[in-house]
């Protein structure tokens, strides 16, 4: 039987704050994913958290400048793990 690894998760999401509330969709930051990413030989990974459409779980449009800062951030920190740009609302 051949051995397989995974290089890569497209599906992960992050800690988030929502009207004041933290949202219990995700327990990690986007740091965090990306250590874990690195502790687990990854290479690529991607951040799907729910878009503004989602009644509950939906990320507040206001923050997406943020989220995308940083995810700007970390790739630069660590650019050993490439960030699949993932839009669209999920």
């Amino acid at each position: 039987m051949d051995k397989w690894s995974l290089t890569f998760d497209l599906h992960t999401h992050t800690r988030l704050v929502r009207n004041g509330k933290e949202i219990t969709h995700a327990v990690s930051t986007m740091e965090e994913v990306v250590l874990e990413a690195r502790n687990k030989g990854l290479m690529r990974i991607g951040i799907s958290n729910h878009g503004p459409g989602h009644v509950t779980y939906g990320l507040p449009m206001s923050s997406l400048e943020a989220l995308r800062a940083e995810k700007e951030r970390l790739q630069n920190k660590y650019p050993d793990i490439d960030f699949s740009e993932l839009k669209g609302v999920l």
